[in-house]
């Protein structure tokens, strides 16, 4: 009897014999759960044009169908590398296809496709930050809590707890109110 493979590993495979001059790169960063970056390496707009709905699908079929979570999911992303222009009409099309996952073709990509690339690519169009500084009141651990001495801000803040949902509302509501018309009575 034959072991399966691990599904990131199959779907390599899968990759590999599907589109075997094809040039990828599978990147899996963890945040709240799992995000799939697929890096797509071609080599002319035709080739592009040829591939990218077959591509996203065997990323559908092979990978993302086995994904556990609504997150995971939901934040799968094909990224298309090209060294050469590609027309606006088949960005447009790849970009706003909404099968499966997000797509992005960066064109005109004249560098070499490493570990600093990629994370330049994903901070530039995916807004991801790999290295996300510490705040000034982090680093002295201070409290990041928001406070003011707004009314506003008293009356939220200390809501009538024995009150749930519309009730406890309500309830902020005519304490604003009220000591918004006491602070008026008074000036």
């Amino acid at each position: 009897m034959q072991k399966s493979l691990p599904i990131k590993e199959h779907f390599e495979s899968v990759m590999k014999k599907s589109f075997p001059e094809l040039i990828f790169y599978h990147h899996i960063e963890e945040m709240k759960g799992q995000i799939n970056i697929f890096f797509i390496e071609l080599s002319d707009e035709e080739k592009l044009g040829e591939l990218w709905e077959k591509i996203r699908n065997v990323i559908a079929v092979y990978y993302q169908n086995h994904l556990k979570t609504d997150f995971e999911l939901w934040n799968i992303y094909i990224i298309f590398i090209l060294p050469v222009g590609v027309s606006n009409e088949l960005k447009y099309k790849i970009e706003n296809d909404q099968l499966s996952s997000r797509k992005i073709v960066v064109d005109k990509f004249e560098q070499k496709l490493d570990d600093k690339t990629r994370v330049a690519l994903l901070s530039n169009y995916i807004n991801i930050d790999f290295s996300l500084p510490q705040t000034s009141n982090e680093q002295q651990g201070r409290s990041t809590e928001y406070d003011s001495d707004s009314y506003v801000f008293s009356v939220i803040n200390a809501p009538d707890r024995s009150k749930k949902g519309k009730d406890q509302i309500e309830s902020l509501y005519k304490n604003l109110l009220n000591k918004l018309k006491n602070e008026d009575s008074k000036g």
